[in-house]
This record gives structure tokens, sequence and C-alpha cells, in this order.
């Protein structure tokens, strides 16, 4: 079993909370529903999180399996088959202006009032 089948049978709220459930399913269907439905969504990715790995799935990135050499390369958000097939609606909120990806120079929910005042802040009046 790799890390991710581990991940799947072992998880009990992010599997979920990602919609990697099975395809077609009720739960599948009313995820992708609901998220389809909001207004906005800002996803942040902290430069310097030493918690969550890889760093680029706070923003719904991946990274590939290891190459030849032992390597995994990122894989960017809408290179995910996930945003592809548009199993948790990003793609269809992306094409619609609904979607936000920041960076934050910061290690893991470090954020600044600099970061409120001039990223969240501004995002919430929208």
């Amino acid at each position: 079993m790799d890390k991710y089948d581990e991940y799947l049978k072992s998880s009990t709220f992010l599997n979920s909370l990602n919609n990697e459930v099975e395809k077609g399913s009720e739960m599948y269907e009313k995820h992708r529903t609901k998220m389809k439905t909001i207004n906005q969504a800002m996803f942040v990715m902290f430069d310097k999180d030493q918690i969550i790995f890889p760093r680029s799935s706070q923003i719904f990135g991946e990274t590939s399996k290891k190459d030849a050499d032992g390597k995994r390369n990122e894989i960017k958000m809408e290179d995910t088959e996930n945003y592809k097939n548009d199993d948790l609606g990003l793609k269809y909120l992306n094409e619609h202006q609904k979607l936000k990806t920041v960076h934050i120079d910061a290690k893991h929910t470090a954020y600044k009032d600099d970061d409120i005042k001039n990223t969240f802040l501004p995002f919430l009046k929208q």
C-alpha cells in the first residue's frame, strides 16, 4: 500500500473535505455542487511552512511520484487530475473568477498584521 492509499484508509476528515471519495457517489456530487455555489474562495500557501507537505497542497497542488532518480516534482493545482476533472469544483471556481490563491512568506499560519490588513480584509470586503 502506498502512502496515498494509507492516507485514504486512515483519514476520517481530510479525504472527505478534499472530496477524495468514490466518484459519482452522493457525497462526491454533494461536495462538488456545494463548492460551486460559494461566492469566493481564497487559499493561502505559507512559503516557509514546515508542517504541511507538500507545501503546494495548501493551494491544492501536489507532488509527483518519485522518478527514476528518486526525485519528486511539484504539480500546480491547475495541472492536477483533481483540478482537470473538477472533482472539488476548483476548476469551476477558477474559470468564474471566484478562486484566489495567495502566498505568504512565513511559517505555518504565521501571518502578520500586514497580511490581515493587505490580504485577508480586502478579500473579505469584496
